[in-house]
């Protein structure tokens, strides 16, 4: 019994080996979706609400790439509770920037924002970057709306668990009320 054990064992790591190679690893860049993201960050973060957010510049890639995840960014700000408003009313200001560069097998896609508090220092740094695995020559070209959502939503998420552990997110998150249990009324009959 004890060999048939080690067998089935042996023939499910076998199999999980067969099954990891069928990933396909060589087309475009697949965003696994954002919804789940964004409730986890606000599960274990609280909400960034009370700490707005003005965004002052995102550079580094050509105009119809910025113009398209800036979209992408905002639905994903929203989401996650962020708010933007202007630089006079916001407690902090962030400038972006988007940069795409080959990489082996393929290209990096990335993003970089600091983030300023009003006094315009810079309180936070905020960057990663995903793989998009292509031959393609040029890296902007790779930058499919699926791979700027995967960016926007990462990035959101990013900057979300900084905005979450403000002064002020923190005072608006002690503010709100909070749910009482009040026992449930039953009247006979209903």
């Amino acid at each position: 019994m004890g060999g048939t054990l080690i067998l089935r064992g042996a023939g499910t790591f076998a199999t999980l080996l067969v099954l990891g190679g069928c990933v396909d690893t060589s087309s475009e860049f697949r965003s696994a979706g954002t919804t789940g993201q964004a409730a986890i960050a606000k599960a274990s973060l609280g909400s960034p609400r009370g700490a707005a957010v003005a965004l002052a510049s995102i550079d580094g890639a050509p105009a119809a790439v910025t113009a398209r995840f800036s979209a992408l960014f905002a639905s994903a700000a929203a989401q996650r509770d962020m708010t933007i408003a202007d630089a006079q009313k916001a407690n902090y200001l962030v400038r972006g920037y988007l940069t795409a560069y080959p990489v082996e097998n393929g290209t990096a896609s990335g993003y970089v924002w600091d983030v300023f508090d009003a006094a315009r220092h810079r309180t936070q740094r905020v960057n990663d970057a995903i793989i998009v695995h292509s031959s393609d020559a040029d890296a902007w070209q790779l930058a499919s709306d699926g791979v700027l959502d995967s960016l926007a939503a990462k990035s959101a998420d990013d900057l979300v668990q900084f905005l979450a552990g403000t002064p002020e997110a923190i005072a608006v998150a002690k503010a709100a009320p909070t749910a009482t249990s009040a026992p449930l009324a039953y009247a006979p009959g209903q």
